[in-house]
């Protein structure tokens, strides 16, 4: 569900001193230029209204792989601060250091360190004289971010029938979306009903989905949105969506399994 680059991580400063609004830079193995940020947003308070310097291990990272992982990373992170904190107390949301932010380029990214790769260069704002982040506020950014993906754009998601909607049609269940994995040759995903996933405040948080399966065996099952976000192949390249797959039965995408006209169930 995000972009990770914490192994390519070598260095940067965020600058959260300007309330409503983080700026700063990182430096990344296998990129030339250092990427600059303009984030909308605060530290936790337990750093907020503070500049940071954080390190990490990317100096010892391989060369040609960074490159492969960074080459869409933009140079420029403008968006919004999600959860950002050195886990010092008060601890509001992780006890060790976490610096998540929403691109819009890149989308959800995060970065975690140990708390010894994190340095105050100045003094945060005294934590008695902030109020923690608004968790809704996180939960509406996560929201967008889910919405706005190019996976399943909100356009897609709505064509979309709801989960067991298609249930006992077997072959006859029409699959509206196509996933793949472009660097592994097999690992194809049809999709055929999805459902939002919601937190205990009602906030959408990922889309569980159901279809058929192309991996080392075609079959039905399910799969979450997050997870398939999270999946890299063997040269580091995301799942992508077949921008041109025409809605059709299961039955022409896998005939084998639905000769016999059974009806396959969803269990």
């Amino acid at each position: 569900m995000a972009w990770r680059p914490n192994e390519q991580f070598i260095e940067g400063v965020l600058d959260n001193t300007q309330n409503g609004r983080v700026t700063g830079w990182m430096k990344f193995a296998g990129m030339d230029e250092k990427v600059k940020f303009d984030l909308k947003g605060n530290f936790h308070r337990d750093i907020r209204g503070a500049k940071v310097r954080l390190r990490g291990d990317g100096e010892s990272a391989n060369a040609e792989e960074a490159a492969k992982y960074m080459e869409d990373f933009s140079v420029l992170q403008k968006g919004k601060a999600g959860d950002m904190t050195a886990g010092l107390p008060p601890v509001d949301y992780s006890s060790t250091p976490y610096w998540e932010w929403y691109s819009q380029e890149n989308g959800r990214c995060v970065i975690e360190l140990e708390p010894e790769q994190v340095e105050l260069l100045t003094q945060p704002i005294p934590a008695c004289e902030s109020d923690p982040i608004d968790r809704n506020q996180q939960a509406e950014n996560m929201a967008e971010f889910l919405s706005g993906m190019k996976l399943l754009p909100k356009e897609v998601c709505e064509q979309l029938p709801p989960l067991y909607a298609q249930d006992g049609k077997g072959g006859k269940a029409i699959a509206y979306v196509k996933f793949f994995a472009p660097d592994t040759g097999s690992w194809t995903w049809w999709i055929t009903e999805a459902g939002p996933v919601t937190d205990a405040q009602g906030h959408v948080i990922d889309y569980q989905m159901f279809g058929l399966v192309q991996g080392h065996c075609k079959e039905l099952g399910y799969v979450s949105l997050n997870e398939l976000e999270e999946v890299r192949g063997p040269m580091g390249l995301p799942v992508e969506r077949d921008l041109y797959f025409e809605p059709k039965p299961l039955a022409e995408i896998a005939p084998e399994l639905f000769a016999c006209g059974d009806e396959e169930t969803q269990s």
